[in-house]
Parts: structure tokens; C-alpha cells; sequence
């Protein structure tokens, strides 16, 4: 709370004052809370006022909403409206434009809608989108004239018209300052469907070539010579007409099945960034055929492949080579498309392409390299882990081939992380399964990832049955190795972390076990 009356900080003088409102604008807050927090100051009296208006860099977060514009300001042609009745329309990002001076600014535009419904049609739910076309125009207008002190333009909406409309206005613009660049149109179906109700000529063209010109780092360097990091979720592209190079990461998520990038347009993306990418998303984004004329990026240590098309992600594995790569997350994405399930031929052939997926990145990747693993919604067969506990129980040998989970983590030998997300009972199992004696070249009796320091198991409330069934499963099995690590980092429903420590870890050993989502320490 801050005093105006006799209070000890009024009293202070201005560089000290303004000190402290610095301390806050660099504190750990968010961005929106911190620049709400500073407004909130400037209310208090003059002498703040003028501190805080007056200090640019206070105000270079430009934050968006549907609530932004004023609907009660009319007007007709957008093209016409002037600047003055802009800041009518758009009257607290006009003053934030205002008062951040010359500083570069960061802006972020959420346009998603409490009434957005999946289930429609593009035009069903852009009739539910509060602004009309002209607002998105005027706001494009702004971004165009504001281009040279764009740092971070983040665009987030439901619906794809206001996304296309607002690229409209920056084509063939340069941003000297740009460094981040995200577009988001997110939701998992548009990965795997065949047909979408967009039109095929949809595209956010602000970062693609101008009509007649070809990509090249000249035009980059033109352009936005400081872009290093592209985030494109669920957004056509004309993809062979990017301009961007020289990234750093590169995050491509749910394209719409057919407007991804074929081959040879993901390989000059690619190869466009080649030695400055170091961090590497694709879900839902690879190329549905391959030509398997490999692609080094020898700097990249950060991987994400998410699939529902098993043989797009091994045709991945084949032609991507990653020497240096310290981080894998692997997001089996198959239970999203229905094809992969329709009938028993079809889940097997979704099984046998999911195992041999796992042996194509056992075969290409240096998996011996990898420090941390994550793993979303993995789904494997129970019954394969039975008979190697049976093996173990009996100390015996077991000649059937190693699940294939168990025998891609003995191959992580120098993982010290491992994060499961909504995990099944058979990826569980495999981190407390002990190989048999000499089994396929494995020293007998290893534990998965032997080496590991951090085990983070979160689960949404769909999984707990799943985690229960394990519960139940390894409290009659004496055969269970135990599992001893420094930190194991829950994030599962409340009284649960109990019963998952007591099969995981051993007591004395395992230093600390916290559920993240109640905050405690066991």
C-alpha cells in the first residue's frame, strides 16, 4: 500500500523513488502485472505520476485484448480513420505507445475468446469474435507505423481472420529490432485432419517475400537481422517464401495436414539456420513423405517431436542428423487421430510403427549424449514387462526381446532428467524394471537411466487411473527394483504422491520428494 500523507517514501528524494519503481519494473512479476502495478503508482499523486509517466521504459509492454478498443467509437472506412480517433478507438495502447517514447516495445495480442467452440466452422466462430474487420486493420495500421521498434510481436487467436488481417499491414516492412516472432493458432486437431475450412490461400504473409523476390540472408539481413526466435502453431504458410534465417529456435506445432511444409521447403527452413539452431519443435509439422537426403544442424541441443503420423516421425529420424543434442521430448500424439485405431489392423500397424520409431532414433541419435528426456502421453503395451520380472524374481535369463521403452532408456545412459507427462503404467514400469543377466548387450541387472538426478511425474486427472492401476500393481510385485534418485518432482493429484514415492524411490535414499501442485515436501 503506498501513503501520500507523512509517509517516508514521499519524503525520499526523486533518484531514490525512482529506484525503487525500477526495482519494481525488474522484479520477478509478470510482465502485465508488473506495468499494472506501476499504472496503479501513478495514480497516487503528482510527483509519481510524473516519475513513472516519464520513464519510458516503464511502458513497453503493449498487451491486447478483446476488451482494448473502445466499441463505443464509431466510424466507417478504416483506411480513413486518422490518428486522433485512433487513440479513441485504442485508447490505452495509444498511451502506451506514447509514453514508451522511442524504446523498443513488446507486443503481445490474445484475441482468444471465451466463446470460441472447435466444433464450428471458421465462419461461425468469427461471427462470435466481438471485433468487426475494421479494428483489426486499425490495430495493423499501428503495428506498421510502430515496425522499427518492434521487439516481440506475439499474436494469439482462436479464430484465423484478425491473424491474417493483422500480418496485412507489415508485408515487405522491415523490423530492425524484431527478435521474437509468434503466432499462435492453437489446437491439436488441425495437425491431423485432412481438411480444414480455411482457405487454401491463407497465409501470414508479414514474414514471407513480397511477390517476385526469393528468400535469401541478404533479404534477412533487410528485413529482421535480429529474428531469432519463430514460433508458427496451426498457421498456414507459403513456406518456400520465408524470409527469416539465422535462428536460434524454431517452434512449427499442429499445421494443418495439408498445408505443412513438404521436404524440401522444411529443408530450406532449416538450412536456412543451420548453424545457429540450437532448439528444434516440431508436433504435428513434419513432412508426411521424406526423401531422406540428410540435414545436419550441428549446434542443436533442444528437440521436440510430436506425431500422429507415425511415418512422418520416422522419416524425421532418418534425414534429421543432431550430433550435438542434449534434450529430446518425444509427444505421441497417435490417440488424437482416429485412423490410427479404426480397426485391429490398424492398431497394430500403429504399434509396430511406434516400436520401430523408437529403433530409428536408437539407430540415428546419440541417445548416449541425451542429459534430459521428456515424455508426453506415452503409450506402450503392459505385458511386456512380465515375463522380465518374472526373470528377475527367479534370477534366470530371459531371452524375449527387451520392451522397447526399456530398451530405448538403457541406451539414455547419461540422462539425468526425466520428465513424464500424463504418463502410462508401461513407461513407469520400464524406469523400475531391471534387465535380466546380459540381456542384448546390457549389463544384467540395470536400471533405466541409472544416473538420473530429477524424475518429474505430472498427471491431469484423466491419468490417475492409470497411476492407480500401477499403485495397485507394483504393491504385489516384490519383483520391483527400488529406485533411488536426488529429487523426485511430483505434479499429481493430492494424497497420491505418497503411494508414487514409496514405488519409485526408496526413503532413505531419495533426498527429496515434493508434489509441485500442493507444495510438499515428503
Amino acid at each position: 500500500m503506498f501513503y501520500t500523507d507523512n509517509s517516508m517514501m514521499i519524503s525520499l528524494p526523486n533518484e531514490i523513488q525512482l529506484e525503487i519503481f525500477y526495482a519494481l519494473h525488474y522484479s520477478d512479476a509478470t510482465q502485465i502485472a508488473k506495468q499494472d502495478t506501476l499504472h496503479a503508482v501513478s495514480q497516487v499523486c503528482r510527483r509519481w505520476r510524473h516519475l513513472t509517466t516519464s520513464t519510458s521504459i516503464f511502458w513497453t509492454y503493449i498487451f491486447v485484448t478483446e476488451t482494448s478498443v473502445d466499441m463505443s467509437v464509431r466510424f466507417d472506412d478504416p483506411l480513413l480513420v486518422e490518428e486522433t480517433h485512433t487513440m479513441l478507438i485504442f485508447p490505452w495502447v495509444s498511451t502506451l505507445l506514447r509514453r514508451s517514447g522511442a524504446k523498443p516495445i513488446d507486443v503481445i495480442i490474445a484475441l482468444e475468446s471465451d466463446f470460441f467452440d472447435p466444433t464450428l466452422s471458421e465462419a461461425q466462430n468469427l461471427s462470435n469474435f466481438s471485433w468487426r474487420p475494421g479494428h483489426v486493420a486499425i490495430l495493423s495500421r499501428i503495428l506498421a507505423t510502430h515496425a522499427a521498434r518492434l521487439r516481440t510481436v506475439e499474436i494469439l487467436s482462436d479464430v484465423w481472420q484478425p491473424i491474417q488481417d493483422l500480418g496485412a499491414a507489415l508485408v515487405g516492412v522491415p523490423m530492425p529490432l524484431l527478435q521474437v516472432w509468434n503466432v499462435t493458432r492453437d489446437n491439436a486437431q488441425w495437425g491431423h485432419q485432412t481438411h480444414f475450412d480455411l482457405e487454401l490461400d491463407a497465409n501470414m504473409s508479414a514474414i514471407e517475400c513480397p511477390c517476385g523476390m526469393n528468400p535469401s540472408n541478404e533479404l534477412n539481413t533487410k528485413m529482421y537481422p535480429n529474428l531469432r526466435i519463430l514460433t508458427l502453431q496451426g498457421v498456414p504458410q507459403n513456406w518456400n517464401q520465408l524470409i527469416p534465417r539465422n535462428l536460434v529456435e524454431l517452434d512449427l506445432e499442429y499445421l494443418p495436414l495439408n498445408r505443412r511444409p513438404n521436404q524440401e521447403e522444411l529443408r530450406a527452413l532449416l538450412l536456412g539456420s543451420q548453424f545457429s539452431l540450437q532448439s528444434l519443435t516440431l508436433w504435428a509439422a513434419a513432412p508426411l513423405r521424406g526423401d531422406h537426403v540428410k540435414v545436419t544442424l550441428p549446434n542443436l541441443k533442444t528437440l521436440s517431436v510430436g506425431f500422429s503420423f507415425l511415418h512422418a516421425a520416422i522419416n524425421l529420424t532418418t534425414y534429421l542428423e543432431v550430433p550435438k543434442l542434449s534434450s529430446l521430448e518425444i509427444y505421441d500424439m497417435t490417440h488424437q487421430n482416429s485412423s490410427n485405431f479404426d480397426d485391429e489392423h490398424s492398431v497394430m500397424t500403429t504399434m509396430w510403427l511406434l516400436e520401430d520409431f523408437y529403433l530409428h532414433m536408437i539407430d540415428h541419435w546419440p541417445l548416449q549424449e541425451l542429459t534430459q528426456l521428456t515424455f508426453r502421453s506415452p503409450s506402450f503395451p503392459t505385458s511386456d514387462y512380465d515375463d522380465l520380472e518374472d526373470a528377475f524374481a527367479e534370477h534366470r535369463e530371459d531371452d524375449s526381446l527387451l520392451p522397447i521403452l526399456l530398451n530405448f532408456l538403457l541406451h539414455c545412459s547419461s540422462v539425468k532428467k526425466v520428465h513424464f507427462i500424463d504418463a502410462d503404467i508401461a513407461s513407469l514400469r520400464a524406469l523400475v524394471t531391471v534387465s535380466p543377466v546380459n540381456h542384448q548387450g546390457f549389463p544384467g541387472h540395470t536400471l533405466a537411466c541409472s544416473s538420473l538426478d530429477l524424475l518429474h511425474i505430472e498427471t491431469s486427472s484423466a491419468q490417475f487411473v492409470s497411476l492407480d492401476e500401477f499403485s495397485r500393481h507394483n504393491e504385489s510385485c516384490p519383483s520391483v527394483a527400488p529406485r533411488a534418485v536426488d529429487t523426485i518432482l511430483l505434479d499429481v493429484l493430492p494424497g497420491y504422491e505418497y503411494k508414487l514415492r514409496s514405488f519409485l524411490s526408496t526413503y532413505n535414499l531419495t533426498r527429496q520428494v515434493l508434489n509441485k501442485r500442493m507444495g510438499i515436501i515428503l
